[in-house]
């Protein structure tokens, strides 16, 4: 009897012991689970909020996305309307350029047909010149053009587009052969209607000489000189010699005053003594 009792007592703390780890063990299980739940939830919300931001992400994207090629497409349109400004201002200086330069011609050709003179001189000296005095000045040399040569060389002293660029020299001979000489810069001037001496022109050389001496005596000219020559009823000798002394006056006069200096011989024909 006492043997069984003492077997029940042992199999009554067996089975406490069984419960209490039992117990624990479920105690265990149930942390361990509460952890991966907590963990699992962690990861949950994690993953979660990475999706928001992700899509947030992509919505922002989407949006500068569709801002920057609003943005391409204004600025190809404002730079196609430049483009079509630009071809329309090309347009219109090529227009531009194309008239100015059959303006330039013009004058040219009109100059070169009444004065003989070659239309690159008038080019280099009329460079600066604004277009609305080339346009003065080829329909002063229209209106020119059936003048005679004397009352010529005087509109040319005159004409404002021609005094700032160039000035005019005057070579008279006169009915007994003798030659007047002018040289001075424009009407107006303290020397003009002064003439440099009336000469009779034993050679070619010795009136060349005196060409080349009154030139000095006046001083640096403008870019351009025309030597307007002018006759009356005199021999064709005289005429001839005359012309070659200002030609070879020319010639001398061209390494004066830096070499730059650009004379040309203008021979107007018949004129009435000055």
């Amino acid at each position: 009897m006492v043997v069984h009792r003492r077997m029940i007592l042992q199999l009554t703390s067996l089975v406490d012991l069984l419960f209490i780890v039992m117990f624990l063990q479920y105690m265990e299980l149930r942390d361990t689970s509460d952890r991966q739940l907590r963990a699992e939830a962690g990861r949950l919300h994690f993953a979660e909020t990475a999706r928001l931001d992700a899509t947030q992400l992509k919505d922002n994207l989407q949006r500068h996305a569709e801002a920057t090629e609003h943005e391409l497409q204004a600025e190809l349109s404002e730079n196609q309307a430049l483009e079509q400004k630009l071809e329309e201002l090309n347009r219109q200086l090529a227009t531009t350029d194309a008239d100015r330069r059959q303006e330039q011609q013009k004058t040219y050709r009109v100059v070169q047909e009444m004065l003989g003179v070659p239309p690159d001189a008038l080019k280099s000296v009329l460079s600066g010149a604004t277009e609305a005095e080339r346009v003065k000045l080829r329909q002063r040399m229209e209106e020119m053009k059936n003048e005679p040569p004397g009352r010529i060389v005087q509109h040319l002293r005159e004409t404002a587009e021609l005094k700032k660029y160039c000035e005019f020299w005057e070579a008279h001979i006169y009915a007994d052969n003798s030659v007047g000489l002018k040289i001075s810069p424009e009407p107006g001037d303290a020397n003009n209607g002064a003439d440099n001496g009336r000469l009779f022109v034993r050679s070619a050389d010795e009136f060349a000489n005196r060409v080349v001496a009154a030139a000095k005596e006046h001083g640096e000219p403008k870019s351009l000189v025309i030597v307007c020559l002018t006759w009356g009823n005199a021999d064709l000798a005289t005429r001839e010699e005359v012309t070659a002394g200002l030609r070879a006056a020319i010639i001398a006069l061209k390494p004066e005053w830096g070499g730059v200096k650009r004379i040309e011989l203008a021979r107007l024909g018949f004129s009435e003594a000055p």
